[in-house]
């Protein structure tokens, strides 16, 4: 005896097919997708995720909306919020990042006024110092000998002259500023 071999049924055409098997536009075959493969595949492709969570893109690829325009860049869905329009959990977050970047940057501006005040404060006190150094020098100058320091100051002050500088001094100056204080 031999088995005949078992074959399905004919397909028969209903309202949600065509006579060609495929799906018509009324009733579309429910597509799901595995919500760990959609993870999976956001991880390969993190572009495709829009700002969406992974649900809504599980949801959008359910649908068949495509995932990329033509010209490789995400397509934008019919579920998106308009522009200045955010989701919930997009306002929340945004809500939260604004606090603490607001309240750091307000750290920040106080550390910042800290520091030029002290900046103020070393600026001041260079200055003091420079001050106290020109003064020490002229007065130095004014105990020497003013014949020599007249006939030779400019030579023994030339190899001083950056140090002279950064005090504001020139030795010219110093020479005369020594011969006043004398007279």
């Amino acid at each position: 005896m031999a088995k005949e071999r078992w074959q399905p049924p004919p397909m028969k055409a209903t309202s949600s097919t065509k006579q060609d098997g495929t799906p018509s536009d009324k009733g579309q075959a429910k597509v799901t997708v595995d919500e760990n493969v959609v993870r999976k595949m956001l991880k390969v492709n993190p572009a495709l995720r829009q700002g969406r969570t992974t649900s809504q893109v599980k949801k959008s690829f359910e649908r068949g909306e495509p995932l990329m325009s033509k010209a490789g860049t995400p397509a934008a869905t019919a579920t998106e919020q308009p522009r200045g329009a955010l989701p919930a959990g997009a306002s929340e977050l945004r809500d939260t990042v604004s606090f603490f970047l607001r309240s750091k940057l307000e750290a920040l501006g106080t550390k910042e006024a800290e520091i030029e005040a002290r900046r103020k404060a070393l600026d001041a006190e260079l200055e003091a110092a420079k001050s106290t150094l020109r003064d020490q020098v002229k007065s130095f100058l004014g105990l020497l000998d003013q014949s020599a320091l007249a006939k030779h100051g400019a030579a023994a002050l030339a190899e001083h002259t950056q140090s002279l500088k950064r005090v504001g001094l020139d030795a010219n100056s110093l020479i005369d500023a020594a011969r006043r204080a004398k007279s």
